[in-house]
Parts: C-alpha cells; structure tokens; sequence
C-alpha cells in the first residue's frame, strides 16, 4: 500500500472545520494532516491540539520548508489565495485551494505559469461537479439525450445575513474580491460552465455604482452573463441584504481567427489532462494545465 499523502493546512477558520478536516478524515490512510498555520498562532494551536494535528508552524513559508508536503490545502481568506497557490507551487507542492482562485488574468497568469513549472497541480475548491445528479446532467447533455440547448439559467438565491458578514474579511473589496458573486454565486457559474463546457471567452461588465459612504464594502450582488455558440444565458447571485445588482461577467464562443473586441482577452483555463481542453474534464478533476 502506497504510503499517504502528507497534507498540510492554511488557515484554519470555518471551512477548514467544517469542510477540509472532515474530508481528510474521511480519506485516512490515503492524506495525512502533518501541520498547520494560520496568521493567528493561538487559534492555530488551538485547532491542532482539538484535531491532533502533529506541529503547528508560525508561517506558510516555514512550513513548506519544514514538511515538504505533498498537498497544501488553502482555507484562507479569497485575496490571499493567489499568492499562496504560487508559492506552494513553486515549493513543488499540490494546491488544493478554496474558491476563488484568483482575482484577475494576471493572477490566474502567475499561477498557470507556476504549475507548469512545479511538479505539483492547482485544484480550486469546486465540489458542485463531484454530486451524481450533476454528473448524470452532464452525460445526459453531451450525449445530446435532451437535445440542442438554447437557453441557460442558474439562480443562486442564497441569503447571508449580518452574522455571515460579521467575519472582518468578507464583504470588503480588499479581502473578499467580489462579494455575493464570489463567494456564493461562483458554485452556480462553475457548474453552467461545466455542464456545458467548451467556453472560450469571458469577459466582465461593470455598471455604474456610487461608493460613497460604502467604507469598502460589497454588500450588493453581482448579475452574471454567460453566451455560449448564440445561447444566452444569465446567473444572478443573490445572497446580500442590499440586492440592487453592481456588476455583470459574461462568457461566449467566438470563431477561430476573430479578434477579440477592446477590452476582451481569453480565460486561458483548462481542465483535465489533455491541454487544449477547456473547463470541464471527463475525469472531473479540475486543474491548471
């Protein structure tokens, strides 16, 4: 038997608790937690000593140098996770990271660059693909049993209230990115995205939003507009308690050879072991490639 994965965790707030932990739990024999970190030492000591983690180190670098881990599991807050994917990467470590990714083509570019020169691999957390009625839809849309589709729609009609927002890095520009539309609405866009795969092009539309008085928040959500081959579609996230909508993002083929309009480039993400290929892969494990 293959000796398991040695897996190492940062940031171990709620879904560290609720999600990572259970799951490397339920995979014993297969990953073993070594270690953790976290930016508040005595909650990470804490979750160790609860968990019966090994060692508990002060930083993300020190442990990557310490442990040499097979896998990093990333359950910190959206604006950091970038960062950390790259340098877990470069470390020759796999990144299993929470969504979502990144906050930008540059960012996405760093990491794609990282993992093509790491031995590792950057999985985001994207669990709505793994259930079985999704994956049944998905066979039934590929094998053409339901029949040309033409229209698109994803709700995601979720309500946060202040206590979920009560967390200081949520709902702000600088930690959380992108409010209601990032956090929760994100789940919806990948699973239209991944039901029906092959999207070339995303781009994003911003409306006009005053931000006075705002203190850097993003309590409104963010309408979603997807194009598929002339099939429209839209996803509307709907999760804070101010529901006037702020921003828009929409995604649609475009023929090979046509320039993309001002503004627009490609979302090089690709999924699955053969390049070329984009979100979406039969094996349903979702990486960088």
């Amino acid at each position: 038997m293959a000796d398991p994965l040695r897996a190492v965790l940062v940031g171990v707030g709620g879904i560290a608790r609720s999600a990572h932990l259970p799951a490397v739990r339920a995979l014993a024999g297969a990953v073993e937690l070594v270690a953790v970190t976290d930016i508040d030492g005595h909650q990470a000591a804490r979750f160790a000593a609860e968990h019966r983690v090994p060692r508990v180190h002060a930083d993300l670098t020190t442990m990557l140098d310490k442990e040499t881990p097979d896998l990093v599991l990333v359950a910190t807050p959206s604006a950091t996770h970038a960062a950390i994917a790259v340098e877990c990467l470069d470390a020759g470590a796999s990144v299993y990271c929470e969504k979502p990714l990144c906050a930008s083509l540059a960012e996405h570019d760093a990491i794609l660059a990282a993992e093509r020169r790491s031995a590792g691999w950057c999985v985001p957390v994207f669990q709505w693909r793994s259930g079985s009625a999704a994956r049944h839809l998905r066979d039934l849309l590929a094998a053409g049993s339901l029949g040309r589709s033409l229209l698109a729609l994803c709700h995601t009609l979720w309500y946060r209230g202040p206590d979920y927002y009560a967390v200081p890095w949520r709902g702000r520009r600088d930690t959380e990115i992108g409010g209601a539309t990032t956090t929760q609405g994100i789940h919806a866009i990948d699973l239209l995205l991944w039901l029906l795969p092959d999207w070339e092009e995303v781009s994003r539309a911003r409306h006009p939003r005053s931000a006075a008085g705002d203190g850097g928040r993003l309590d409104r959500p963010r309408p979603v507009r997807l194009r598929r081959a002339g099939r429209p579609g839209e996803q509307r996230a709907l999760a804070c308690p101010d529901q006037q909508p702020a921003a828009g993002l929409s995604a649609g083929h475009r023929a090979a050879g046509a320039p993309l309009p001002v503004q627009q480039r490609r979302l090089d993400v690709r999924a699955g072991a053969r390049a070329g290929r984009p979100v979406g892969p039969a094996d349903g494990r979702t990486r960088l490639t």
